[in-house]
């Protein structure tokens, strides 16, 4: 964050047994503008559009704590490097209310009507998330992957043999 010119873009909020600071997509564009990133679409309309892959993972930050953290990431396709959009950092899983409400509420923004930056409409025209397996079943509060229904399409059980949970 202090790269962008020495502001502090987010403002880091204590949580319970946790930190959550939210940066936020419309900060990162505005970045992207500022750096050359972003190019105009071949019309003559001063419209902008991006499409975007979003990734969040929890991860640990010591072996001997519990201490972990939650970053959401979106990589942009003509940006060189992926851009952080939030940061969740506690001993306990993110709230999901309080982790995705914002970033939510900016992707259908962007989405729907776009945001103007520097006299120019963004758009984003494909979002794709892409997340492990456990993370995915965490922000779409389903059932873990290695459940007894494991499988979020289909309604197979698992079954046990050899010591290892097995789905036919």
């Amino acid at each position: 964050l202090k790269r962008r010119q020495g502001k502090n873009l987010s403002a880091v909020r204590s949580l319970e047994d946790a930190e959550f600071s939210y940066i936020g997509i419309r900060d990162n564009l505005n970045f992207c503008m500022e750096n050359g990133f972003l190019k105009k679409a071949t019309d003559d309309t001063n419209s902008i559009r991006v499409e975007a892959t979003i990734n969040i993972d929890g991860l640990p930050l010591y072996n001997s704590s519990s201490l972990n953290a939650w970053p959401i990431l979106m990589k942009i396709d003509c940006v060189p490097r992926a851009l952080p959009v939030a940061l969740y950092c506690g001993l306990k899983k993110p709230d999901l209310q309080t982790y995705l409400e914002e970033l939510i509420d900016e992707l259908m923004c962007l989405t729907t009507s776009g945001m103007v930056i520097r006299e120019h409409a963004i758009w984003f025209t494909k979002v794709l998330f892409v997340c492990d397996a456990p993370a995915r079943a965490y922000i779409c509060n389903l059932r873990s992957h290695n459940a007894k229904v494991g499988c979020n399409y289909c309604r197979v059980f698992c079954q046990v043999e050899n010591k290892r949970v097995v789905y036919p």
